[in-house]
């Protein structure tokens, strides 16, 4: 799938979520929702150094990180701040150094 699509149907995804505590909402405020989102999903894709691939690929990992926070909707902004922070701490995360296997995780506490 190419990046552009993958943005679209999260943007879709997105708003969908944001809107699911008001299923008759009128049309306006479908496409308003969807166009929120979609800056979201694109500023988010923008952030990714590294290949299509790469962004749509953590665009996805913080849709499956954020979605079931929200399951009975909410606003477009919690919404979409929700996935941006999923979105930052799979990059984070991703790009931080990997941890020496020798090192103990956290320091250990003798009872």
């Amino acid at each position: 799938m190419a990046l552009s699509e993958t943005c679209m149907n999260l943007a879709v995804k997105l708003a969908e979520r944001a809107l699911s505590a008001a299923p008759t909402a009128r049309i306006e405020a479908r496409i308003d929702a969807f166009r929120g989102a979609y800056a979201v999903i694109v500023e988010a894709a923008d952030s990714v150094e590294h290949s299509s691939e790469w962004a749509e690929d953590t665009l996805k990992a913080a849709w499956d990180l954020a979605a079931d926070a929200f399951p009975k909707g909410g606003s477009l902004t919690e919404v979409t701040d929700g996935f941006r922070a999923a979105h930052s701490a799979i990059l984070e995360t991703a790009e931080a150094p990997p941890r020496d296997p020798k090192q103990p995780s956290r320091p250990r506490r003798n009872g």
